[in-house]
């Protein structure tokens, strides 16, 4: 049997309020996967807006599903319809869709994430995937147990990207020393080898790698051995560019490991992103959302 369109089921409206390029980039989108368009309000299933107060809003049939138009685009993307609630246009229905629960839920296919997304979610006004973030999704309760005992140190990463990388080192099970010291055997993070703490460690031959290291690490939930990978640092680049790129993909672990700050369900707390809240505030939380700058180190071996 042939595989339905996409959105064959969707008769839908765009709302005005999107500008006209915007317009036509979702009905190319929604037509492309099967889609009616409508000029009704009343006959429409979906209506792709920004606002819930669009032009004829009080027109719009009762259980007609008002949508951002985030949802054609990660429908899209994920080749599948993604659940209306979890895009509603009404910034009091950010959360429709999350519940706070200790159960057992990642069988049960409902959204799972760490208080850092919901910060996160908070605000941004955005309701991502928690697994398009390594620290927005939840992690096995036992610690990495080659990572016991560890000692990490950072260079060329300041402010958030710092923070971001010392979530996932602590969370790991390993501890974070500003200050590295040779005696305690400790493992660098770098962007580049040109800082004199890169430099430093690779005269007291202690290993010395790319986030790149860390972040596999924390996606597979073992410590992996140091290959070529790790420890490659192209002439005049710099690889901070790329933190935080990495979400859990297909690394994402059996639900009986995942810690007790998950959230899923359908309820609806009204939790809106309050007006004003400036969007720094995520970033704060989040420890690192997205490309964050970096600084040479400054301060001897402690920076």
């Amino acid at each position: 049997m042939a595989k339905k369109p996409l959105f064959h089921s969707v008769v839908y409206y765009i709302s005005p309020s999107l500008r006209s390029p915007r317009r036509k980039q979702l009905q190319a989108a929604l037509d492309a996967h099967g889609a009616r368009a409508s000029t009704i309000i009343s006959d429409a299933t979906h209506i792709i807006t920004d606002t819930t107060r669009f032009d004829g809003w009080k027109e719009a049939n009762e259980g007609a599903e008002i949508v951002t138009d985030r949802w054609v685009d990660r429908s899209v993307v994920l080749d599948r319809a993604e659940p209306p609630e979890m895009y509603s246009a009404d910034p009091t229905m950010l959360f429709s869709g999350v519940t706070a629960t200790c159960t057992d839920v990642a069988r049960a296919r409902k959204t799972i994430g760490t208080l850092d997304w919901v910060f996160f979610v908070l605000g941004t006004g955005q309701l991502t995937a928690p697994g398009d973030r390594l620290i927005h999704y939840p992690v096995p309760r036992r610690p990495i147990e080659e990572m016991a005992g560890k000692i990490f140190s950072i260079t060329n990463y300041t402010g958030e990207a710092r923070d971001y990388l010392k979530k996932l080192i602590v969370g790991m099970g390993a501890s974070f020393n500003p200050t590295m010291r040779q005696g305690d055997s400790p493992i660098l993070i770098a962007a580049s080898t040109e800082s004199e703490k890169a430099k430093k460690g690779a005269e007291w031959q202690i290993p010395v790698v790319n986030h790149l290291w860390v972040e596999d690490c924390y996606m597979t939930w073992r410590m992996l051995p140091v290959t070529t990978k790790y420890i490659t640092f192209p002439p005049a680049s710099d690889l901070s560019g790329l933190l935080c790129e990495r979400g859990m993909g297909a690394y994402i672990e059996n639900e009986e490991n995942l810690r007790i700050e998950v959230y899923a369900g359908r309820a609806r707390p009204q939790v809106p992103r309050r007006a004003g809240t400036p969007a720094t505030h995520s970033r704060q939380r989040d420890g690192c959302e997205r490309g964050q700058r970096h600084g040479q180190c400054r301060g001897g071996c402690g920076g």
